[in-house]
């Protein structure tokens, strides 16, 4: 046989060794199935997995991973062997069974006699603390605040002190102790451990923590600094003390990225770090590893380089002291440092992680637009005209005194009268309530009365006066107080009411600042939970000095209908209540929008004292106002700024009115115009 035949035949035996699936895995029929009880080496915990035979060769089983969003059976088991692997998992889900956990390897070892450990006498060690400190020297102080960047006030309250030659050597835990400065580590009050630096910066004493049975030789230092919601993290004692001199919050880990506890990751929850390490490879390491540790419980983290370029440890001491760099470019630096996002594989689901899907709801709530369309809601009802309906907020804002009271409160009464509006028929009367903030009560008394002497009514109009509260000792209405929100809610369902009145926004809120949208947000939460529940809202607001509604603009964000109202050209005091009305915002079909042209309104009152509002479009009032100066004599340019029009429109007025015959050609009014001005 040829050297190519012999190889060919060894091919072709390997290839028939290579295991193949299950037979009924590949005919698709119902496979093996088995329960294991297995044990995560890296994860430390025990779970159960049922898996499907996969290799009855080679006795392996698969089964979908519990630690991600698995979908192709990604954990192999092998019963032989007595491991499983997760491929999906990086490396994250792998183990034993668990039986193999619990049994003792190999032979029971024999107990090793206890290693006396130093004995350490803690009232001898705070007395030391306390003697390093106290006599340290002026010189030594210099060497601090020159070649480690720490303040005066820094040394004195954290301790800081020196082991002299001439001091007694028995006082040192070991000969090598010698010339060292030392930094007392607390624990709350108690002094856990003090550590110990030569004075060359790059050489630290690391066997004292370790050697001397100290319970806490791991800990956070300053602990102190804990408090603050915003600290950087850095690597080494000195390192976060030079910091803290320049007034940044500043801590650190006094055993290294290699002894993180669990317990150091709780003390960080929802406070914003900064991880600044050295710079070499073992501190970037130790800065990724730490980042992963506080990732679940810190509200924000960033991994701050301070030179990519470098590996020698630079550090943050050799940034203040040997650079001479400052504050203000270390925190530029951080704000460029981009915030942290660990790169791992999608994590399995957490049990907070299911309890937030259930209160959210998401995949019931969010349908497709065929689906949604599918659901039945109650429609919105219409109240008056075709504007003004249920489920609605609206704002009518109004220089002072111009009538915003006396709408508000008409268009209550005339819902609730089923009489008509203006031109705006009611089309079904509901409850209502007028809630006033500012009214003196005999004065509410008198326009209830002219607007509607027998109180006639289909529906109930309920009324709350501030000044008949105060008198009755009751708290004033806030609309930002959460406890008065939830009684007032309560009321308006209870009394079935569909439609209030809160006149008006100032007097409501006397402690906002009504420029700021942040304190206005609850109010506008709540406004939207009123409408959910099918109850609309009329705000009562006063105009800026620009013309539109007073305070932030993000108060007519959800707003559904915004109208403004303003003194007429040529007003004058005897004219008493009227305005133009004017639509600035509404959230109307196509075809309900010729139902709000702008109107003037004039609130006039009879020989029986009796108040009826008269009303007419803005645009035909202000046609018969340019006709009228047309004939005074006056420019089309004074026309157009007193009216605040523009010339093109009244060029166009004043040519339909020479064609009608109203103007000559001197612009001056015809006996047909006259009598149709007679009365103004």
């Amino acid at each position: 046989m040829t050297g190519k035949a012999r190889l060919g035949s060894r091919k072709r035996n390997r290839k028939k060794k290579i295991d193949k699936p299950a037979e009924s895995e590949k005919k698709g029929m119902n496979r093996e199935k088995r329960t294991f009880e297995l044990w995560n080496t890296v994860k430390r915990e025990k779970f159960t997995i049922e898996a499907e035979l996969y290799s009855r060769q080679k006795n392996e089983w698969k089964a979908l991973c519990s630690y991600h969003q698995d979908i192709k059976k990604s954990l192999f088991i092998s019963a032989d062997k007595r491991t499983f692997n997760c491929l999906g998992c990086a490396g994250q889900t792998k183990g034993i069974f668990f039986e193999d956990y619990q049994k003792p390897k190999g032979k029971p070892k024999e107990k090793k006699k206890e290693e006396k450990k130093p004995v350490i006498d803690k009232k001898r060690m705070i007395k030391l603390a306390g003697l390093y400190h106290e006599t340290l020297e002026q010189g030594i102080r210099e060497v601090l605040r020159e070649e480690r960047g720490l303040s005066d006030k820094v040394i004195d309250k954290y301790r800081i002190g020196y082991t002299l030659k001439h001091q007694n050597i028995k006082d040192l835990p070991y000969r090598k102790h010698k010339n060292c400065f030392t930094i007392p580590v607390y624990k709350g009050k108690e002094l856990v451990n003090i550590r110990y630096h030569t004075r060359k910066k790059n050489v630290e004493i690391k066997d004292l923590p370790y050697q001397t049975g100290l319970e806490y030789a791991t800990w956070l230092y300053p602990e102190s600094e804990l408090k603050e919601r915003t600290l950087i993290l850095t690597e080494g004692e000195f390192d976060a003390l030079c910091s803290i001199s320049q007034g940044l919050p500043s801590i650190t880990e006094t055993g290294g990225a290699g002894t993180w506890k669990e317990e150091f990751t709780k003390r960080f929850t929802s406070k914003v770090v900064y991880i600044i390490f050295d710079c070499d490879s073992a501190g970037r390491k130790g800065a990724e590893k730490i980042a992963q540790e506080l990732e679940p419980v810190a509200k924000e983290i960033r991994i701050v380089d301070l030179d990519p370029q470098r590996q020698d440890g630079y550090d943050l001491t050799d940034w203040f002291v040997t650079d001479k760099k400052s504050k203000e470019e270390l925190l530029k630096l951080i704000n460029k440092s981009p915030v942290y996002v660990r790169q791992d594989l999608p994590k399995a689901e957490t049990k907070e992680e299911k309890e937030l899907k259930e209160v959210w709801k998401l995949e019931k709530v969010i349908k497709t637009a065929k689906d949604f369309l599918k659901i039945e809601t109650p429609k919105k009802k219409t109240l008056l005209g075709s504007w003004l309906k249920e489920k609605q907020i609206i704002l009518i804002s109004g220089w002072r005194g111009v009538g915003k009271s006396w709408l508000a409160l008409s268009l209550l009464d005339s819902i609730t009268s089923n009489e008509s509006f203006c031109s705006w028929q009611i089309k079904e009367p509901v409850n209502c309530l007028y809630l006033d903030a500012e009214m003196a009560k005999p004065d509410l008394d008198e326009r209830l009365l002219t607007l509607n002497p027998e109180q006639k009514r289909e529906a109930e109009l309920y009324i709350y006066s501030s000044e008949l509260a105060n008198v009755l000792k009751s708290e004033r209405p806030l609309l930002h107080w959460d406890k008065w929100q939830i009684v007032t809610e309560e009321y308006l369902q209870d009394r079935k009411i569909k439609l209030w009145v809160a006149d008006n926004i100032t007097s409501l809120t006397p402690d906002l600042d009504e420029n700021v949208k942040a304190e206005y947000d609850s109010i506008n939460q709540w406004l939207l939970r009123l409408r959910f529940k099918g109850i609309s809202t009329i705000l009562v607001h006063h105009l800026g000095k620009q013309g539109t509604q007073r305070g932030t603009s993000a108060r007519e964000d959800n707003i559904d209908i915004s109208i403004r109202l303003t003194y007429p050209a040529g007003y004058q005091d005897i004219d008493g209540c009227k305005f133009d009305l004017k639509f600035t915002k509404t959230r109307l079909r196509h075809r309900d929008l010729k139902d709000i042209s702008d109107l003037q309104l004039q609130l006039i009152e009879d020989e029986q004292g009796q108040c009826t509002w008269t009303y007419s479009s803005i645009k035909k009032e202000k046609d018969k106002q340019i006709l009228l100066r047309l004939n005074e004599g006056m420019t089309q340019a004074d026309i157009a700024r007193e009216l605040n029009v523009t010339s093109a429109w009244i060029s166009r007025v004043k040519k339909k009115a020479q064609e009608t015959k109203l103007l000559d050609s001197k612009k001056k009014l015809t006996d047909k115009g006259l009598r149709l001005f007679e009365n103004i």
